[in-house]
C-alpha cells in the first residue's frame, strides 16, 4: 500500500501518492532545466504547472481518490518531456537538411546536373517537420453514443452530454439552454429522464474563454471570434447591431418625422436586440477569462504541450512589451507635445501682458482720478449728512426747552418761593 499526501499545487488541494509526488518533483526540475535559457522561464514553468492542476482536477473529478503514478505518467505524456522535444528538434533539422538537399538535387537535375550514378531525378521532394505544426494541429472530432455526462454535470449533465457528442464546449450548451429555458425545459426534463448517464472520457479540444488581450468590454466577442475562428468583428457587429440600427433610426425619424424604418429593424432593435444584450451579459458572468498560456491555447483549439505553453508565453510578453514600449513612446510625445503648448502659451501670455499693461496704464490713471473724486464727493456728502443731523438734534432740544419754559411759567411763583411766604 502507497502512503499519500495532501500537497498545495497552484492553490489546490491534491491527494497524492508519495512515489507520484516523487515523479512530479522530477519533471518540474526537468522543466526548469529546459527552459532556464528561455525569456520568462517562471512564467513558462508556471503556466506548465497550472495546466498540470487542472489535470489532476480532473481526474479527482472523476472519482479517483488521489492522483497514481499512472496519472502521472498519462500527464506527462500528454505534455511531454523536455528530452522528448530535444529529440523532435534533431529530427526535424535533420529532416530539413535532407530536404534542402534532395530540393537543390532536384534543381541541379533541371538544369542539366547528372548525379554521380550518371541519372537526374525528376522527382520533387517536399519535407515535413516532425513537430513543426504541432502546436497549431486542430484535432476532429468523432461522434459516440449519447449519454448525460457522469462526471461534468450542474443538474443532470444533460448539457455536457450534448456537448461532448456535438463536440463543442459545455459552457455554450448550458448558455443556449438558460436563454431558451421557457422554449426547452420540457426537453431538458425528458432527456434527463430517458437518456442513460455514464462517467465520460473528454475528447472537447477547444474550449470558450472571454479574451483578455482583445477585449473592448468584457472580451466576450473576441473569445466567441477564437473559438468559432472567425474575424472578430463579426461577432462585433452582431452584438452592436440593435445599437447601430437604433442609432440610424433615430437619426431618420428626427429628420424626417414620418419616416418609417420597417419591421425588421423595428424587431432587432426590439426582442432581438433585448435578447442579444442578456446574452452576452450572460457570457460575460458565465464565461471565465483566458489567463494562462493552457486556458488561450484551448481557446484556439490548439495542442496543449511545452512549446505550445513556451510559444505563447513568449508571444504574449512580446506583445506586452510592444504595447508598453508603444504607450511611452504615446505619453512621451504627449508630454513633449503638452509641454510645446506650455511654453508657447507663456510666451503669449508674457507678449499679451506687456501689451494690456501699456494700453492699461493711461486709463487706469484717468480711472484713478475719477475713483478719487468720487470718493470725496461720497465723503463731502456724509460729513454734511452728520453735521445735519447734529444741528437738527440741537434745534430740536433748543424747541422742547423753548416749550417746556412756556408751559411751567405760570407755577414760577409757587416753585420759587413756596412755602416761605
Amino acid at each position: 500500500m502507497k502512503k499519500v499526501i495532501n500537497i498545495n499545487f497552484q492553490g489546490r488541494v491534491i491527494p497524492i501518492e508519495e512515489t507520484s509526488y516523487e515523479i512530479l518533483k522530477q519533471y518540474i526540475e526537468s522543466l526548469r532545466r529546459y527552459f532556464v535559457k528561455e525569456e520568462g522561464m517562471n512564467e513558462i514553468v508556471n503556466d506548465i504547472e497550472s495546466r498540470i492542476a487542472e489535470l489532476f482536477g480532473e481526474q479527482l473529478k472523476k472519482g479517483s481518490a488521489c492522483i497514481t503514478d499512472e496519472h502521472i505518467n498519462s500527464i506527462i505524456a500528454s505534455m511531454g518531456r523536455p528530452e522528448d522535444f530535444d529529440a523532435e528538434t534533431a529530427d526535424t533539422t535533420a529532416t530539413a537538411k535532407e530536404t534542402s538537399s534532395q530540393q537543390n538535387a532536384y534543381s541541379n537535375s533541371s538544369t542539366g546536373y547528372v548525379g554521380p550514378d550518371n541519372s537526374s531525378t525528376g522527382q520533387n521532394y517536399s519535407g515535413s517537420s516532425a513537430y513543426g505544426s504541432g502546436s497549431n494541429q486542430r484535432y476532429g472530432h468523432s461522434r459516440g453514443k449519447f449519454v448525460r455526462n457522469e462526471d461534468d454535470k450542474i443538474i443532470g449533465g444533460v448539457c455536457s452530454g450534448l456537448a461532448n457528442y456535438f463536440g463543442i464546449d459545455p459552457v455554450i450548451m448550458r448558455i443556449l439552454f438558460v436563454v431558451l429555458f421557457g422554449a426547452i425545459f420540457w426537453v431538458y426534463i425528458l432527456l434527463w429522464v430517458i437518456v442513460p448517464s455514464q462517467s465520460l472520457e473528454t475528447n472537447i479540444t477547444r474550449r470558450l474563454y472571454r479574451s483578455a488581450d482583445d477585449k473592448v468590454v468584457g472580451g466576450v466577442a473576441s473569445g466567441l471570434a477564437a473559438y468559432f475562428n472567425v474575424d472578430i468583428w463579426v461577432p462585433r457587429v452582431i452584438f452592436a447591431l440593435p445599437l447601430i440600427l437604433g442609432v440610424v433610426s433615430g437619426t431618420f425619424n428626427a429628420l424626417w418625422w414620418d419616416w418609417d424604418f420597417g419591421f425588421v429593424p423595428r424587431m432587432v432593435t426590439g426582442s432581438l436586440g433585448s435578447t442579444l444584450f442578456l446574452t452576452y451579459i450572460i457570457l460575460w458572468i458565465a464565461v471565465p477569462v483566458a489567463t494562462t498560456a493552457a486556458e488561450k491555447l484551448q481557446m484556439r483549439g490548439e495542442r496543449v504541450d511545452l512549446n505550445s505553453i513556451r510559444d505563447t508565453v513568449k508571444n504574449d510578453m512580446g506583445s506586452f512589451r510592444h504595447r508598453a514600449e508603444k504607450w511611452g513612446e504615446e505619453v512621451k510625445q504627449t508630454a513633449e507635445q503638452f509641454g510645446e503648448r506650455a511654453k508657447k502659451f507663456g510666451e503669449e501670455s508674457g507678449t499679451y501682458a506687456k501689451r494690456f499693461s501699456g494700453e492699461a496704464a493711461p486709463l487706469a490713471k484717468k480711472a484713478g482720478n475719477g475713483i478719487g473724486h468720487i470718493i470725496g464727493v461720497l465723503f463731502k456728502a456724509f460729513f454734511l449728512f452728520i453735521a445735519a443731523m447734529i444741528a437738527l438734534s440741537l434745534f430740536g432740544v433748543l424747541v422742547a426747552l423753548l416749550f417746556g419754559g412756556f408751559t411751567v411759567f405760570p407755577f414760577t411763583n409757587f416753585i420759587l418761593e413756596g412755602t416761605w411766604e
